[in-house]
């Protein structure tokens, strides 16, 4: 009997384990973002938001630590360094203009993530998180959007993030 209670301990931590957010879940395949630049954008000319909110439905307040992963990919290449903030927002600011199913805005979003492109390259890496993600996922929300800090881009430049994946834990 005791032998058998000392190999079940383990399975005792489980509950704590879960609690504490430290149980990976199965990636969660999220739908591609698409923004066409209206006007040429750069630092100083506002953020580009999708229209459609990212999360079609509230994600399970029990799930932890939420992280996007992906890629930016332009269509065409950089040509020089660019970088830029990937944003998210609850609701789409009212200084917002629409340009098809995007909208360009003078404010608003938090950033959750980086996309640098080399000069030459078309794809970049997408790592995305934090507070902010956690929060509007569990209630549905966010428009997801991105805002230039180096580099610019002509009017026309089409930026997808695709292969979106969500992470989160138990």
């Amino acid at each position: 009997m005791l032998t058998q209670t000392v190999r079940l301990l383990p399975l005792l931590a489980l509950p704590t384990l879960t609690g504490c957010g430290t149980v990976p879940l199965p990636p969660v395949a999220l739908p591609d973002v698409e923004l066409t630049a209206p006007v040429a954008l750069n630092g100083s000319v506002g953020r580009l938001f999708a229209g459609t909110e990212l999360f079609a439905q509230p994600v399970d307040a029990r799930l932890k630590n939420l992280s996007v992963t992906g890629q930016a990919r332009l269509n065409t290449p950089a040509s020089t360094r660019l970088v830029m903030d990937v944003l998210l927002t609850r609701e789409l600011p009212a200084d917002c203009v629409p340009y098809g199913p995007a909208q360009l805005c003078t404010s608003g979003g938090q950033s959750i993530g980086k996309a640098v492109f080399a000069a030459g390259e078309k794809a970049a890496e997408l790592r995305l998180g934090g507070e902010v993600l956690n929060t509007l996922a569990h209630g549905g929300e966010g428009h997801l959007g991105l805002r230039l800090t180096e580099g610019s881009v002509p009017a026309g430049t089409v930026l997808t993030f695709s292969d979106l994946e969500a992470k989160a834990y138990f």
